[in-house]
């Protein structure tokens, strides 16, 4: 995982699970809104100390252990704990990010593990809803330190898209990988393999040949976790043909309006409306300015005026 960025530290305010990054000293460098309200206390209180001053509630030595394996060893943990305070039951999953810390995630899964099976029945039903209406189909393969891998679970929506019917499970991963195209093929497999190997998320972009002889272009993503001695990926295939078609069209229209823009026969200058700086002069422009390009783009439209 990359050094999280100004950027997503902020987006991770808007989630509704609890994130705390820590350093390589376990100390807190951010934390969620969600992570303030669980711990009780404001982030400008909390970063600088460790997660064990922060919390002394935790009495789970597991989770310290845990930590310390994914900064040294650079892998994913997941743990249950039970917080006996509060009654609630929370899922934590530590990350190692390039900064040299860790990414905390702490999810409440109370209501999963008391809910009643309605309730279960009902989440589920939503999950195969939302799956169903996706332009691509869901899966899970797991990698085993031994050098086991296989797929776990395969959506049967990707013979709908893809014309790729997922069982049997275990021909399935290299039926699909057939139908890469032949110039994507080999950076498909070698970004599989950096993934197994690496034990991380995976992402991939490329062509796809159905079975009928149509041309796709996938987007694949999935997000790795350690259970035991396997890492599992939990991922998704897109099918996003459509937005490269309308990329293609946006290119082709941006690259007609720079033709009609030089040839045409008028002055024309493209100006930013509050600065007035000038972005852009057809050749007409430079003419009747008797200026350069260089020099054109260097003035705004207040200079040029006087």
């Amino acid at each position: 995982m990359q050094m999280l960025s100004e950027r997503s530290l902020i987006a991770l305010d808007s989630l509704p699970d609890a994130y705390i990054r820590l350093d390589s000293d376990f100390r807190c460098t951010f934390l969620n809104l969600a992570a303030q309200l669980l711990l009780g206390n404001a982030r400008e209180k909390l970063v600088g100390n460790t997660l064990w001053d922060v919390y002394p509630g935790n009495d789970e030595k597991a989770l310290e252990d845990g930590f310390r394996r994914t900064h040294a060893d650079c892998v994913a943990f997941s743990a249950d704990l039970y917080e006996h305070p509060r009654n609630r039951h929370y899922a934590i999953t530590a990350m190692p990010d390039q900064g040299d810390g860790i990414l905390v995630r702490c999810s409440d899964i109370t209501d999963r593990t008391n809910g009643s099976w309605e309730q279960q029945a009902t989440i589920l039903s939503r999950l195969d809803g939302i799956a169903r209406n996706l332009p691509g189909f869901v899966y899970q393969t797991y990698a085993s330190d031994d050098g086991e891998w296989g797929v776990t679970f395969a959506d049967k929506r990707a013979a709908d898209i893809f014309g790729i019917d997922p069982e049997p499970l275990a021909a399935a991963f290299k039926r699909f990988a057939a139908c890469i195209a032949p110039e994507d093929h080999g950076r498909f497999m070698a970004s599989i393999r950096e993934s197994t190997r690496s034990k991380k998320d995976w992402e991939f972009e490329g062509r796809f040949i159905t079975p009928a002889g149509e041309t796709k272009y996938i987007q694949g993503i999935s997000r790795a976790r350690r259970i035991g001695d396997r890492t599992l990926h939990d991922g998704i295939i897109l099918d996003i043909t459509h937005l490269k078609h309308t990329e293609q069209a946006l290119r082709d229209s941006e690259e007609l309006y720079r033709h009609v823009f030089e040839v045409e026969s008028d002055a024309l200058l493209l100006v930013d409306r509050e600065s007035g700086q000038i972005l852009a002069a057809n050749a007409a422009a430079i003419d009747l300015y008797v200026y350069s390009r260089e020099q054109l783009l260097s003035l705004n439209r207040f200079r040029l005026s006087t």
